[in-house]
């Protein structure tokens, strides 16, 4: 218990100091918090989920910019909603498919932590005159941060853990799943739609696949982790939530445990606390990406730290996936990265 408590003490003193955890005492913000409940889960929401099938890419991959830019050709409109949108070569391409006829939409945060305050309004101004593209920020929503990277094409879309910047794809660990699964598709422009126009988004919105908070994400989180019979496997920025970090201590003692998550201030107690050889720290490339792997069946993918601002305030968007040679793919790297973090 006592070890416990310096762990909290640890990591609240961490939130507070460190640049990377997204965390704002009141800084004249004009969004309501939560002010949407949270969805109660029904009993059966595990038997609810499908086989959803598409691509997993990892990062970093700066050759991959060229082929997220195809992925956006011949769509008559684009959707996005991210965090923060910086990367040169993406800004001038939404420029050229705007000048072209596609209509673009974009969600972004406009209230940033640090050093990118200023970007919704560069964004603004880099996309001023345009008639097919619109800039919207998030300030309507009862949310704190617009903290979800998705990509909405005619017939497909992106779901990820990444913002559009050049660390993105040339210095981060993340992962981007790209597919055409038509519900889901469909049920992730339901939600942008009503985010975009400040409605409030219904249970009945959502596909039993998508993890979205501040909706459903705390449930869904604690439901696999608690849920979990053989193994956790976790890949994610932060661990700084006393709840998971508790729950996560238990099940240490369970099952088998393997996490890496980046090397800052706010993660340097865990190694301490659950040993070595359940938790290592990644400093190079810096992990950015949030994936939970539950007995190697149940992947989660997405935009949520393992935060309680992420999880209760934060608009983030991610998707649990079954496909088998999804979760090889994920399996293989996160395998590679944790025998090079073997000291």
């Amino acid at each position: 218990m006592k070890k416990l408590f310096f762990f909290l003490l640890a990591a609240l003193l961490a939130l507070l100091l460190s640049p990377g955890v997204e965390f704002r005492f009141g800084e004249g913000n004009p969004k309501q918090e939560s002010a949407f409940s949270p969805f109660v889960l029904p009993a059966d929401w595990k038997d609810r989920l499908e086989n959803i099938t598409g691509k997993l890419v990892q990062m970093p991959n700066p050759a991959f910019l060229a082929d997220y830019q195809v992925s956006l050709e011949n769509s008559p409109k684009i959707d996005l909603q991210t965090y923060e949108f910086t990367q040169k070569e993406l800004k001038k391409q939404f420029k050229k498919l705007a000048q072209s006829g596609v209509k673009i939409r974009i969600m972004i945060e406009n209230q940033k932590y640090q050093q990118f305050k200023n970007s919704y309004k560069e964004l603004q101004k880099t996309f001023s005159g345009l008639q097919n593209l619109e800039v919207k920020s998030d300030e309507h929503l009862p949310t704190q941060y617009l903290h979800s990277k998705i990509t909405l094409m005619q017939s497909g879309f992106w779901i990820q853990s990444s913002n559009l910047t050049h660390s993105t794809f040339a210095k981060n660990r993340e992962h981007l799943f790209r597919s055409e699964a038509p519900k889901v598709l469909k049920s992730l422009q339901t939600l942008f739609d009503k985010d975009r126009n400040g409605d409030q988004v219904l249970p009945s919105d959502l596909h039993p696949n998508l993890v979205v908070c501040n909706l459903n994400c705390r449930a869904v989180i604690t439901g696999l982790l608690s849920g979990a019979q053989e193994s956790i496997i976790i890949q994610s920025q932060y661990l700084t939530d006393p709840q998971l970090f508790e729950l996560l201590a238990q099940q240490s003692e369970k099952l088998k445990l393997r996490a890496i998550f980046s090397d800052t201030e706010a993660n340097h107690s865990l190694p301490d606390y659950f040993g070595t050889h359940q938790v290592r720290l990644m400093k190079k490339p810096y992990v950015h990406t949030k994936m939970i792997l539950i007995d190697q069946k149940i992947l989660l993918l997405g935009s949520m730290n393992l935060s309680a601002n992420s999880l209760d305030n934060n608009r983030e968007i991610g998707i649990l996936l079954l496909d088998p040679h999804l979760i090889a793919a994920f399996l293989d790297q996160f395998r590679a990265d944790w025998e090079s973090l073997n000291t």
